[in-house]
C-alpha cells in the first residue's frame, strides 16, 4: 500500500509541474504578443506623423529598418557662414547632378530636398567647403625719389619688363635683402630728397585681389553743335598708377604675390580744330613672385620729367616792348625721378 501511495503522489506531484509549466509558457507567450504588438502601434503612429499612412498588416518593432521611411526626402535648411553660397551650390551640383538645391533669396543660406542619407553627403561637402578665408595684411609705401640718387643701388634690381624692376631675381627666385635700401631711403627722406607719397594699409582675403590708385584726373574739353549752338563738355582722363595685387599663401612662412601694375601718363597735346586732347603714353607688367611673410619687395620703374623754365632779363631793358626781348633769355631745368613701391605682406 505504501509504495502504491507513493506512485500516487509522484503522478499528482508531475501532473502539477506540468499544469505550472503550461500556465507560465502561456504567460510569457501572452506577454511577448502584447509588447509586440504595443511596439508595432507605436511604429504606425511614427509613420504616419512622417507622413506615410500606417497599415495595420505591416507593423515592425524596428521602424528604422524601414526602407520606406528612410527613402523619403526632407527640405532642410542649411546656413553657410563663410563662403559663397552661389559657389557652394555650384560645387554640390557638380559633384551631385541631380540634388535639389535652391537659394534663399536675400540670405546667405540653401534649400536642399533630399533623403537623409544623402542629406548628410551633402552636408558633409558643404562643411569641408564652408571655412573661414584667412586675411592677409599688405603694407604699401609709394615713394618719390630722384633717379640719380637711386642710380647707385641699380644693383638690387631686377628688370622684369616695360622698364620695371624689382628686388627679385626671377633666375633663382631669391628676394634680395631690403634693409640697406630702407635704410637709404630714410635718409634720403630726411635729407628732401625722397618723399612719402602714400603709406596704405591694405587688407584682403586670401586669393582675393586688392587694388590701389594713385594719379590725376587730367580735363580736357570737347565741343558739339546743337541747333547752330556749340556746347562745350569737360572730360576727365584718369592718369597715374594703378597697381593690383593678389596674394596667395603657400605655407606658414611664404607667400606669392600676382602682381598687375599701369602706368599712365599724358605724353603730349594734339589740338583738333580749336580743341586739344591729351595723348597717353602707357606701360604695363604683370609677374608674380614668392616671399617670406614680413619681407619687402621693392618695384620700382615709374619714371617722371619735371622741368621748369626760368627767365632772366636786364632790369628795366627786358621790360621794354619788342626790344626787350633781346635782354632777356630763357633757360630750362630738368628733373627725372622715379617712383618706389614697398610691398610687404603679413598674415
Amino acid at each position: 500500500m505504501k509504495n502504491k501511495n507513493r506512485k500516487i503522489n509522484n503522478g499528482v506531484k508531475m501532473s502539477l509541474l506540468r499544469i505550472i509549466q503550461t500556465v507560465l509558457c502561456s504567460i510569457v507567450i501572452g506577454l511577448a504578443l502584447s509588447y509586440s504588438s504595443l511596439i508595432g502601434e507605436e511604429a504606425a503612429v511614427l509613420r504616419y506623423q512622417q507622413g506615410g499612412a500606417p497599415s495595420p498588416d505591416t507593423f515592425d518593432a524596428f521602424p528604422r529598418r524601414e526602407k520606406k521611411a528612410s527613402a523619403e526626402p526632407y527640405t532642410y535648411h542649411v546656413s553657410i557662414r563663410h563662403a559663397d553660397p552661389e559657389a557652394i551650390k555650384e560645387a554640390l551640383l557638380s559633384q551631385y547632378p541631380t540634388a535639389e538645391i535652391s537659394l534663399v533669396s536675400g540670405t546667405r543660406s540653401l534649400l536642399i530636398t533630399a533623403t537623409p542619407l544623402r542629406y548628410k553627403r551633402y552636408l558633409h561637402l558643404i562643411k569641408t567647403l564652408d571655412v573661414a578665408v584667412p586675411l592677409v595684411k599688405i603694407e604699401l609705401k609709394i615713394i618719390e625719389i630722384n633717379s640719380a640718387s637711386l642710380s647707385q643701388y641699380q644693383h638690387v634690381f631686377s628688370k622684369l619688363s616695360q622698364g620695371f624692376r624689382a628686388n627679385y631675381d626671377l633666375e633663382t627666385g631669391e628676394l634680395n635683402p631690403s634693409e640697406p635700401f630702407t635704410l637709404f631711403l630714410q635718409k634720403m627722406s630726411q635729407e628732401g630728397k625722397a618723399t612719402i607719397l602714400a603709406k596704405p594699409v591694405m587688407m584682403t582675403k586670401n586669393r582675393h585681389e586688392a587694388s590701389i590708385q594713385v594719379g590725376d584726373q587730367v580735363p580736357y574739353v570737347t565741343g558739339t553743335w546743337v541747333n547752330q549752338i556749340k556746347v562745350d563738355q569737360v572730360h576727365f582722363l584718369t592718369t597715374g598708377i594703378q597697381l593690383t595685387l593678389r596674394p596667395d599663401i603657400k605655407n606658414n612662412e611664404d607667400i606669392e604675390i600676382e602682381l598687375n601694375a599701369d602706368i599712365s601718363t599724358v605724353k603730349l597735346w594734339k589740338e583738333y580744330g580749336r580743341s586739344q586732347y591729351p595723348v597717353l603714353s602707357t606701360r604695363k607688367t604683370k609677374t608674380s613672385v614668392v616671399i617670406p611673410k614680413g619681407e619687402t619687395l621693392v618695384i620700382a620703374g615709374l619714371f617722371e620729367k619735371t622741368g621748369s623754365q626760368i627767365l632772366s632779363k636786364v632790369p628795366v631793358l627786358g621790360d621794354i616792348p619788342i626790344l626787350g626781348s633781346f635782354f632777356q633769355s630763357n633757360s630750362n631745368e630738368g628733373m627725372t625721378s622715379d617712383v618706389i613701391f614697398m610691398i610687404t605682406p603679413y598674415f
